[in-house]
């Protein structure tokens, strides 16, 4: 049962909403406080598929919940390539 790619003690979780509580020195568009969510396939950016826009069927992703730890975490280092790959998204009140 689930998947191959997930080895414990990995958390899951792949829908997510969180608060920044830290940026990194090279973040410069997004703060401390701010609401935000992610798409949790994060393409390499690089191959046919992240080219064609295609970025969730990347054989190189980063997957968040599989590869790196997910929403059910307390907290959640988002991968650079997340940032770069524009995959963070700020979440306005209504």
């Amino acid at each position: 049962l689930g998947s191959a790619r997930i080895r414990p003690p990995r958390v899951i979780g792949h829908e997510l909403v969180g608060r920044i509580v830290h940026v990194g020195s090279r973040v410069t568009s997004f703060a401390v406080g701010e609401r935000v969510t992610l798409a949790t396939t994060i393409g390499c950016g690089r191959c046919q598929l992240c080219l064609r826009g295609l970025s969730n069927l990347c054989p190189n992703a980063i997957r968040i919940s599989n590869d790196v730890d997910g929403g059910f975490a307390e907290k959640l280092a988002v991968p650079p390539e997340a940032m770069a790959g524009g995959n963070v998204v700020k979440l306005h009140r209504l």
